[in-house]
C-alpha cells in the first residue's frame, strides 16, 4: 500500500469513527426527545399499528396530516422500521442515526466528484464534529433525511450531466421528488432553487432536452404518493397554504426580519453561519456563477442555502430553520476558502513570505474540527443531555399506564411513543388561536369529561386549570407532567 493510499484510508476509518461515535452515544437521552418529534413518531405509530396515515384525535378517529411538516420519505421507512422491531425510541432514534451515517457518506462522494478527494476529507471532517447536525439529526425530524435526498439527488443530477443518461435523468427527479416531499421546507426552496439553476444554466443543458420527461415523470411519483398519504379529501387548497404560510402568526413579517437579521450580528450560531456563506459568496464571486469555474451543482446549492435562510428570516427565530443552510456552507467551505486564499495570495506578490494555499486551509479546517468536537462532546445542546435520565423516566412511567381507562392527551404529542401498549385516547395538539391545531373537535370530550384522565404539562395546566373543570390533579408523572382524574373519583 502507498503512503498516499495509506493516509487516505487513515482519514476515512478516523471519519467513520468520530462520525459513528457521536450517533450513537447516548443515543436514546440525548437529545431530550421534544415536542415536534412527537409528530413524526405518531404518524409513524398509526401507519405500523393500523395503516392509518393521519393523527389519532380521538378513539378511531385520525386527522389527515396536513399540518405535519414533514412527509413519506420520512414517516414510511420510520413505519417500517417500528413494524420490524418495535415501537420505541431506540427503534426512532437507530433510524435516525444511521441516517446521520449515511448522510455523511453521501456528502463526502459527492465532495469527492465535485473537488476530490482531500476537500471531500475536509467537510466530511467538518460534518462529523459539527455538534449541531446530532442535535437535530439523532432527534426525528425531517431536516437530516431530506438533506440526505437532497445530497443524493446532487449527486444524480451530477451524473446525468456528464452521462447524459437516461436512468440518471429519471434518478435525479425522482430523487428531488423525495427531497421536497420529505420536508415542506425544502418544497418551498427546492422548487425556486431549481428553477433559477435552470434559467442560469439554459444554454448549457440543451442537450439535457430529450431525457428532461423522464427527470419530470421522476418528480411527479414521489409528489403524488406525498398528495395522496399527507391529504384526505376535507383538506383544501387553501387550507394548505393556510398552514404553510401562516404556521406562526402574531408578529408582523417586518417585525420578524429585522429581529432576525439583527442575530446574524449579535449572536453566535447566525454570526458563524454569515462568516462561512461569506467566504462561500466570496468564492462564487471570484470564480463567476454561470461559467465553467462554478458548477452548477454548486450554484443549485447555493440558491438553495439561500432561500432557506430566506425561511429563517420569516420565522420566530428558531436556529433549526437555517439548519440545512449550516450544513450546506460547511460542506463547501474547505473548496472555498482554499479559493479566496488563492486569490489574495495571487493579489499579494509584494509580501516577501507566503504560507501555501493548502497549508492555511488545513489548519483552518483542522482547527474548526477540534473546536466543534470539543463542542459536540462537551459544551452544546446536544452535550447538555448526555447526561440526563429524562427519556428513560418517560419510557418507564408512561409504559406503566393501566389499558383500560380513557386518557386524554392534552397538547404533549412527545408523549404517545412511550406508552407501550395500545390504548384508547383523545388528543389535542396546538392551540385554538392558529390554524394548524390538531384535534380542535376533542377539545368537547375534554369538556364534558368523557376521558377518565387527562395527561397535561405542569406550566400548561397552571393558570389554566379553568380548562380542566371536570377534573383535578392526581399525581405527577415523568417530573414534568400531571395526572388528572375526574374530581369526586376515589
Amino acid at each position: 500500500m502507498t503512503k498516499q493510499r495509506a493516509t487516505r484510508l487513515i482519514l476515512i476509518i478516523g471519519i467513520g469513527v468520530i462520525c459513528t461515535f457521536f450517533s450513537w452515544y447516548k443515543l436514546t437521552e440525548a437529545p431530550a426527545f421534544w415536542f415536534d418529534e412527537g409528530y413524526f413518531t405518531q404518524a409513524a405509530m398509526n401507519i405500523a399499528r393500523y395503516g392509518v396515515w393521519g393523527i389519532q384525535t380521538a378513539p378511531d378517529q385520525f386527522s389527515s396530516l396536513l399540518s405535519v411538516s414533514a412527509g413519506f420519505p420520512l414517516l414510511a421507512p420510520l413505519a417500517l422500521i417500528f413494524k420490524i422491531f418495535g415501537i420505541s425510541i431506540v427503534s426512532a432514534r437507530a433510524g435516525m442515526a444511521v441516517g446521520i451515517m449515511l448522510f455523511v457518506a453521501a456528502s463526502f462522494f459527492l465532495m469527492k466528484r465535485l473537488n476530490g478527494f482531500y476537500f471531500a476529507a475536509g467537510s466530511s471532517l467538518l460534518l462529523s464534529t459539527f455538534p449541531v447536525l446530532y442535535g437535530n439529526g439523532r432527534a426525528v425530524l425531517g431536516e437530516v433525511p431530506a438533506l440526505l435526498m437532497y445530497v443524493l439527488f446532487l449527486l444524480s443530477l451530477l451524473s446525468w450531466i456528464q452521462s447524459q443518461k437516461k436512468i440518471a435523468a429519471f434518478a435525479a427527479g425522482l430523487l428531488l421528488g423525495l427531497t421536497i416531499t420529505a420536508k415542506l421546507s425544502f418544497l418551498l426552496v427546492g422548487v425556486p432553487a431549481t428553477a433559477i439553476t435552470i434559467l442560469i444554466y439554459r444554454k448549457k443543458l440543451r442537450s439535457l432536452a430529450a431525457s428532461v420527461p423522464l427527470f419530470i415523470g421522476g418528480v411527479v411519483i414521489p409528489f403524488s404518493i406525498w398528495i395522496a398519504t399527507q391529504f384526505n379529501a376535507a383538506d383544501t387548497v387553501s387550507g394548505f397554504f393556510n398552514v404553510t404560510f401562516n404556521h406562526y402568526q402574531g408578529d408582523p413579517a417586518i417585525q420578524l426580519i429585522t429581529q432576525n437579521v439583527i442575530k446574524f450580528f449579535t449572536e453566535f450560531s447566525p454570526v458563524a453561519l454569515l462568516i462561512l456563506c461569506a467566504v462561500w459568496a466570496t468564492s462564487l464571486a471570484i470564480r463567476g456563477i454561470g461559467t465553467r469555474s462554478v458548477s452548477l451543482i454548486e450554484t443549485h446549492a447555493a440558491l438553495f442555502s439561500l432561500f432557506m435562510i430566506g425561511i429563517f428570516l420569516l420565522s420566530p427565530g428558531w436556529y433549526r430553520y437555517f439548519f440545512p443552510a449550516q450544513i450546506l456552507a460547511l460542506l463547501f467551505f474547505p473548496s472555498s476558502l482554499s479559493c479566496v486564499v488563492a486569490w489574495l495570495h495571487g493579489h499579494q506578490s509584494r509580501v516577501p513570505v507566503q504560507i501555501p494555499t493548502r497549508a492555511i486551509t488545513v489548519c483552518v479546517v483542522l482547527l474548526m474540527s477540534v473546536a466543534q468536537a470539543y463542542q459536540t462532546g462537551f459544551n452544546s445542546y446536544i452535550a447538555n443531555y448526555y447526561g440526563s435520565d429524562r427519556n428513560q423516566h418517560m419510557q418507564r412511567d408512561f409504559a406503566a399506564l393501566p389499558v383500560g381507562p380513557t386518557y386524554f392527551f392534552y397538547n404533549v404529542p412527545e408523549l404517545l411513543l412511550f406508552v407501550s401498549a395500545p390504548i384508547a385516547y383523545y388528543q389535542f395538539i396546538g392551540s385554538s388561536a392558529v390554524p394548524h391545531a390538531i384535534g380542535l373537535e376533542s377539545v368537547a370530550a375534554l369538556q364534558s369529561g368523557v376521558a377518565d384522565f387527562v395527561i397535561v404539562n405542569q406550566q400548561a395546566y397552571r393558570g389554566h386549570e379553568n380548562e380542566f373543570v371536570q377534573y383535578e390533579p392526581d399525581r405527577q408523572i415523568a417530573r414534568v407532567y400531571l395526572i388528572l382524574k375526574k374530581r369526586n373519583t376515589p
